[in-house]
């Protein structure tokens, strides 16, 4: 919630705001810091400073598909040079039909406390000719050119391999699907995979989620405009065996009039991205409504075994993730104060243990709730409803995620209480 000024010498309020400098976007008023380049199709296009002053320079590679059964793996949509990237006040950075091959987006969101890129499907690409529904991933990759050494944890899901990703200040959040007219809410959602690979001395982040998970939400999408996917596709690249992948963008040197635009606000980016055409001469014409919104999360709230102490108040006013077996252990007279947005959240992405009593129960309510806990910054006075969900997770058959049994606790003022959806 609040940044270091250098200059002022003091902590000052952070804001979630990206702003356009000379021919880049920039987001430098939270404690991350971010440049984005204004053609996505270009080396290290998103620039990121951690709290901790370490650096992830990346770009986005492109779209494909993999096959478990016998390993083939099918590039469909490489990356572009597309129009220049558009920044949505306050905090939205959207690059509109990057790709070939399929109409997609990159969108980037700028949070207080996080840093997310989506790729926005607008097009329903058609499995190959030997790629079974039962057996197929979607995948997107995302080359990091620069990167800190990272504390790789490991967990199944859904039958694919998860990593978790620690860079210190920073860490990877869960990945959700969802379509864009959804909030990313684990009831219409569905998990998506991250693997941390390292080949040929490249590092990827290769994003994964299996094709009947998101059957449904692609069918309601056109086809494919361009005729390669129609029929054969004279570009894409298939592999047996091993990831094929394009090599990177051309490092590029500013051009005249590649610039960011600006667009109008919007009320809810999450919801109401558009995509306002492509590269001149080649307009589309796609409904803003209907897309598959495939994410990942940088998150600056990421905890491992830990510990809510029973003489201590915490104020939740992000999305704090947990992790480890047990991921959450709350000890009687532990309080959390959810702050009003709709992203405070305790996520958990392992069990949580209750050591709760009928005289010492866990308190979760309002931060202006003034009546427990130590009194922290808050009106005091109570105005409609707070967090977004207090509790959430998934419970999968593949995870260690379990609710309970609970007991001996206390919910107040809360927009969802709990909220745990199964996959």
């Amino acid at each position: 919630m609040h940044r270091w000024d250098e200059q002022a010498a003091r902590w000052i309020d952070a804001e979630a705001v990206v702003e356009i400098e000379g021919n880049t976007a920039v987001a430098r008023k939270t404690a991350h810091h971010v440049t984005f380049a204004p053609n996505a199709n270009t080396v290290g296009a998103v620039d990121v400073i951690t709290p901790d002053g370490k650096r992830l320079r990346s770009h986005v590679l492109g779209i494909a598909w993999f096959n478990t059964a016998n390993g083939a793996s099918l590039l469909i949509a490489p990356l572009k040079a597309s129009a220049p990237g558009e920044v949505r006040p306050p905090n939205v950075v959207l690059y509109s039909d990057a790709f070939e091959e399929v109409h997609a987006d990159i969108r980037y969101t700028q949070r207080l406390g996080s840093f997310e890129q989506d790729i926005i499907l607008k097009e329903n690409p058609p499995l190959p000719a030997n790629f079974a529904p039962d057996t197929t991933q979607l995948e997107v990759w995302t080359e990091f050119i620069e990167a800190p050494g990272a504390e790789v944890t490991q967990r199944a899901i859904a039958g694919m391999t998860d990593d978790t990703l620690d860079f210190g200040a920073l860490q990877t959040g869960a990945g959700r699907a969802f379509s864009l007219n959804e909030e990313p809410d684990p009831k219409r959602s569905t998990l998506v995979a991250k693997r941390w690979l390292s080949i040929d001395g490249r590092t990827f982040l290769v994003e994964t989620v299996r094709y009947n998970a998101i059957k449904r939400d692609l069918e309601k999408l056109p086809a494919p405009q361009q005729a390669a996917l129609k029929g054969a596709n004279p570009n894409a690249r298939l592999a047996f065996g091993e990831r094929p992948f394009p090599p990177s963008p051309h490092a590029r040197v500013g051009k005249t009039g590649e610039k960011f635009r600006t667009a109008s606000a919007v009320s809810s980016p999450r919801l109401e991205a558009k995509a306002n055409g492509g590269v001149a001469g080649n307009p589309r014409s796609v409904t803003t409504s209907a897309g598959l919104v495939l994410d990942y999360v940088l998150l600056s709230s990421s905890k491992t075994n830990f510990i809510a102490q029973c003489d201590t108040t915490y104020v939740i006013s992000n999305a704090v993730n947990f992790y480890g077996s047990p991921a959450l252990t709350i000890e009687g007279g532990a309080v959390f104060k959810f702050a009003p947005t709709n992203i405070a959240s305790l996520v958990l992405n392992g069990a949580i243990e209750w050591k709760t009593s009928q005289y010492r129960p866990a308190i979760l309510t309002a931060v202006d709730d003034q009546t427990v806990g130590s009194s922290v910054a808050g009106s005091g006075a109570i105005s409609g409803y707070y967090g977004g969900k207090y509790l959430s997770g998934v419970i999968s058959a593949h995870s260690a995620t379990s609710f309970g049994p609970a007991r001996n606790f206390r919910i107040s003022y809360a927009r969802t209480g709990i909220e745990f959806a199964t996959s």
